[in-house]
Protein backbone atom coordinates (compact mmCIF):
# COMPACT_ATOMS: atom_id res chain seq x y z
CA UNK A 1 0.00 0.00 0.00
CA UNK A 2 2.48 2.50 0.62
CA UNK A 3 4.73 1.58 -2.51
CA UNK A 4 1.23 2.76 -4.11
CA UNK A 5 0.75 5.84 -2.56
CA UNK A 6 4.44 6.97 -3.25
CA UNK A 7 3.87 5.40 -7.00
CA UNK A 8 0.71 8.26 -7.07
CA UNK A 9 2.23 11.08 -5.14
CA UNK A 10 5.22 10.62 -7.88
CA UNK A 11 2.98 10.85 -10.48
CA UNK A 12 1.01 14.03 -9.58
CA UNK A 13 4.49 15.51 -8.74
CA UNK A 14 5.96 14.69 -12.18
CA UNK A 15 2.95 16.17 -13.59
CA UNK A 16 2.89 19.43 -11.24
CA UNK A 17 6.55 19.75 -12.72
CA UNK A 18 5.51 19.55 -15.97
CA UNK A 19 2.60 22.16 -15.92
CA UNK A 20 5.38 24.64 -14.38
CA UNK A 21 7.61 24.06 -17.39
CA UNK A 22 4.80 24.39 -19.99
CA UNK A 23 3.59 27.35 -18.20
CA UNK A 24 6.94 29.34 -18.41
CA UNK A 25 8.76 27.84 -21.47
CA UNK A 26 6.01 26.68 -24.09
CA UNK A 27 4.67 28.28 -26.63
CA UNK A 28 0.67 29.29 -26.43
CA UNK A 29 -0.19 26.52 -28.54
CA UNK A 30 2.43 24.14 -27.13
CA UNK A 31 0.60 25.11 -23.54
CA UNK A 32 -2.71 24.33 -25.62
CA UNK A 33 -1.54 20.91 -26.81
CA UNK A 34 -0.20 19.88 -23.39
CA UNK A 35 -4.05 20.85 -21.98
CA UNK A 36 -5.55 19.17 -24.41
CA UNK A 37 -3.22 15.89 -23.94
CA UNK A 38 -4.12 15.99 -19.98
CA UNK A 39 -7.99 16.35 -20.13
CA UNK A 40 -7.24 13.40 -22.60
CA UNK A 41 -5.45 11.45 -20.11
CA UNK A 42 -7.90 12.06 -16.88
CA UNK A 43 -10.98 10.88 -19.43
CA UNK A 44 -8.62 7.81 -20.37
CA UNK A 45 -9.46 8.69 -23.68
CA UNK A 46 -6.60 7.91 -25.99
CA UNK A 47 -6.49 4.47 -26.63
CA UNK A 48 -8.23 4.68 -30.48
CA UNK A 49 -7.60 7.99 -32.63
CA UNK A 50 -9.66 9.75 -33.30
CA UNK A 51 -10.75 10.28 -29.66
CA UNK A 52 -13.05 12.89 -28.32
CA UNK A 53 -12.18 14.95 -25.37
CA UNK A 54 -14.47 17.36 -23.74
CA UNK A 55 -13.81 20.84 -23.10
CA UNK A 56 -15.30 21.34 -19.50
CA UNK A 57 -14.95 25.02 -19.54
CA UNK A 58 -15.25 28.11 -21.61
CA UNK A 59 -12.03 29.31 -23.72
CA UNK A 60 -11.35 32.39 -21.41
CA UNK A 61 -11.21 30.01 -18.60
CA UNK A 62 -8.94 27.61 -20.26
CA UNK A 63 -6.80 31.07 -21.04
CA UNK A 64 -6.92 31.93 -16.90
CA UNK A 65 -5.63 28.47 -16.41
CA UNK A 66 -2.91 28.32 -18.58
CA UNK A 67 -1.98 32.35 -18.26
CA UNK A 68 -3.42 32.80 -22.18
CA UNK A 69 -5.71 35.56 -23.65
CA UNK A 70 -9.12 33.91 -24.56
CA UNK A 71 -8.01 35.56 -27.94
CA UNK A 72 -5.03 33.26 -27.65
CA UNK A 73 -7.09 30.46 -26.67
CA UNK A 74 -9.39 30.29 -29.59
CA UNK A 75 -6.28 31.19 -32.04
CA UNK A 76 -3.97 28.55 -30.54
CA UNK A 77 -7.06 25.80 -31.26
CA UNK A 78 -7.63 27.17 -34.69
CA UNK A 79 -3.70 26.54 -35.11
CA UNK A 80 -4.01 23.21 -34.46
CA UNK A 81 -7.06 22.64 -36.28
CA UNK A 82 -5.92 23.61 -39.58
CA UNK A 83 -2.61 21.37 -39.05
CA UNK A 84 -4.91 18.69 -38.63
CA UNK A 85 -3.79 17.55 -35.38
CA UNK A 86 -7.17 18.08 -34.06
CA UNK A 87 -11.06 19.26 -34.48
CA UNK A 88 -12.93 21.82 -32.74
CA UNK A 89 -16.36 21.44 -31.97
CA UNK A 90 -17.71 24.35 -29.03
CA UNK A 91 -17.18 21.76 -26.16
CA UNK A 92 -15.67 18.74 -27.72
CA UNK A 93 -12.05 18.78 -29.34
CA UNK A 94 -11.26 15.57 -31.42
CA UNK A 95 -7.90 14.15 -31.27
CA UNK A 96 -7.05 13.06 -34.95
CA UNK A 97 -3.22 12.58 -34.12
CA UNK A 98 -2.16 12.56 -30.51
CA UNK A 99 1.78 11.67 -31.59
CA UNK A 100 1.35 15.03 -33.31
CA UNK A 101 0.36 16.72 -30.32
CA UNK A 102 2.83 14.86 -28.20
CA UNK A 103 5.82 16.53 -30.62
CA UNK A 104 4.74 19.62 -30.78
CA UNK A 105 5.59 19.72 -26.65
CA UNK A 106 9.25 18.55 -27.69
CA UNK A 107 9.71 21.17 -30.59
CA UNK A 108 11.58 24.50 -29.55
Amino acid sequence: AAAHVRSVLSAAIRRHQAWRVALTSFSATQRIAMFILELARRCGSGEQMPFKVPLPMRRGDVGRYLGLREETVSRSLAALQSSGLVAIDPRVVTVLNAPGLQAMLLAE
